[in-house]
């Protein structure tokens, strides 16, 4: 059960960051315009592409720990962001458009971690009791 739940949080997360994105559109603009069903759909399969990564976090913890996590982090968020960016969140000038590109690498980052630490603190939590 909690194994399911927590696989559930990661992918609220990672639906909370999809809206996000969905969110800064121009076309969508609105809570109202989240709740279209187009948008939702769309939603829901942008999720799922970030909830990808962040089960391959957790296995990174799994079989490397601490150092393994946060190299993949590092990379997933720096892949995720740069794309962002490219697809047109960046700025029009170059000082923006590296605003951009770290601003879009921090929040990944940080939707990341906040997805994969629940799972990682109850793996701790069930090696530490057996």
């Amino acid at each position: 059960m909690t194994k399911c739940l927590l696989v559930l949080w990661a992918y609220v997360i990672s639906w909370v960051c999809a809206a996000f994105l969905h969110g800064v559109d121009a076309d969508v603009g609105t809570f109202q315009g989240l709740l279209t069903s187009s948008v939702l759909l769309s939603t829901s399969i942008v999720a799922f592409f970030i909830f990808i990564p962040v089960l391959l976090c957790h296995l990174a913890y799994s079989r490397g720990h601490w150092r393994g996590f946060f190299t993949s982090v590092s990379g997933f968020s720096m892949v995720m962001g740069i794309l962002m960016v490219l697809m047109g969140f960046g700025g029009t000038s170059t000082v923006t458009w590296l605003i951009s590109i770290v601003g879009s690498v921090f929040l990944f980052g940080l939707f990341l971690i906040i997805a994969t630490l629940p799972m990682i603190w109850a793996s701790r939590v069930s090696r530490s009791q057996s």
